[in-house]
């Protein structure tokens, strides 16, 4: 292993992902930055790796407790899931959506905390964003300095259906979140990454997927394949049990630092600003764990 060097993987979970911020903060505080080797990223992960990319661990927080604390979350669209999956199956329908993603990159490209995309292009290290490419199904790694419209990829990587109801079009594929196809894809990484070190950052306390998160990824299933042909039904349930897989890999890989809360503090639809602000506290503090991990021998 390169000394010194790692990967670091950004998990989602909507605002919950204050926790992921604070890990970056924590990185620059640090000095760690320049030890970054790759970030792999997705969802709100995504959006954490490009601030951490340009540096803005000063502003970057700010957008889950000023700007996605409203507008963001919107739960009284959640009967809209239901209303899709009876009346209607066409793409970009007028239902509203639980989940704004359209907002919270409007927030990141014009907000006061906006993203700085150029300081972003010139960062030494790749910023792989997951995205599910639903016309050839299959989850591709796309590296933010050097695609075209950077905003549009990270649209992608959280276009999370069935809860926004939309797909972004690149080189005349469409793309989502692969939130119901492989969402981890922790197997995928460490082939790449082989005989690196890797920290990842869950922004919740994860626990393996039970019968009750199966019961609910076929809902979602049921509902999410009104949106496209190329969406099976037992795509989400399959996700789950590759998720599963991916996590006991993850946690059994002695060159692997699993970082995440060190308690259930929020969920990912939290709009409590003292809470998220408690959590992002937790993420820089949990950031001490990585010189330790990176003066560990392979």
């Amino acid at each position: 292993m390169e000394k010194d060097k790692f990967v670091l993987v950004l998990r989602g979970g909507a605002n919950s992902g204050i926790f992921g911020c604070g890990i970056g903060t924590g990185i620059i505080k640090l000095g760690l930055y320049d030890h970054i080797e790759a970030v792999y990223s997705v969802s709100c992960g995504g959006f954490n790796g490009a601030y951490l990319a340009a540096r803005q661990d000063s502003i970057g927080y700010l957008n889950y407790t000023e700007e996605l604390t409203r507008n963001f979350i919107n739960l009284r669209n959640i009967f809209s899931l239901l209303r899709r999956s009876i009346y209607q199956n066409k793409q970009g329908d007028t239902f509203g959506n639980v989940i704004d993603i359209n907002y919270a990159v409007k927030v990141v490209r014009e907000g006061p905390f906006r993203l700085d995309i150029n300081a972003v292009s010139r960062c030494q290290f790749p910023i792989y964003l997951s995205v599910w490419n639903l016309d050839e199904r299959r989850v591709e790694f796309i590296d933010l300095r050097t695609s075209v419209d950077p905003f549009q990829i990270l649209k992608a990587t959280s276009c999370i259906l069935p809860y926004f109801w939309s797909h972004v079009s690149v080189n005349g594929y469409k793309y989502i979140e692969p939130y119901l196809n492989d969402s981890f894809s922790f197997d995928r990484i460490t082939r790449v990454c082989k005989d690196k070190k890797i920290v990842v950052v869950f922004n919740d306390r994860f626990q393996h997927f039970d019968l009750l998160s199966y019961v609910l990824a076929a809902l979602e299933g049921f509902v999410a394949r009104r949106y496209s042909p190329r969406i099976r039904l037992l795509d989400p349930i399959r996700n789950k049990r590759k998720f599963n897989r991916d996590l006991k890999l993850c946690l059994e890989s002695e060159n692997v630092l699993v970082i995440k809360p060190p308690q259930d503090l929020v969920s990912p639809i939290c709009t409590d600003k003292l809470k998220l602000l408690q959590l992002y506290q937790w993420g820089i503090e949990a950031a001490g764990q990585i010189p330790e991990f990176l003066e560990r021998r392979a």
